[in-house]
């Protein structure tokens, strides 16, 4: 049965709560996935990224990167030489780091 309509005939009266007792392992799950957001919570708090958010940190710095890139060329075209400059050593970085 998909998930998806699993969780659709969850919400029939009755139902729900038997189809809990034999999909059980999704609260185990659940728990775990908890327990971890909540140690990297505390590493936060503490000064710490996690290696997932720094991804997400990197990805929108080098987004937000190009999109300041492009639009200074739009505003200044004698610059995008330099935009065209930094932007292909961004992506030859990109490469080495992935492996290509």
């Amino acid at each position: 049965m998909p998930i998806w309509l699993l969780g659709l005939v969850k919400y029939l009266p009755g139902i729900g709560a038997l189809i809990d007792k034999f999909v059980g392992g999704d609260a185990e799950a659940e728990k775990i996935r908890a327990q971890v957001e909540l140690v990297e919570a505390e590493a936060f708090k503490r000064g710490r990224i996690a290696p997932r958010y720094m991804k997400g940190y990197v990805m929108i710095g080098a987004f937000a990167l190009v999109v300041a890139l492009i639009l200074a060329s739009a505003f200044f075209p004698e610059a995008s030489s330099v935009a065209d400059a930094v932007v292909d050593s961004v992506a030859r970085a990109g490469k080495a780091l992935v492996g290509f």
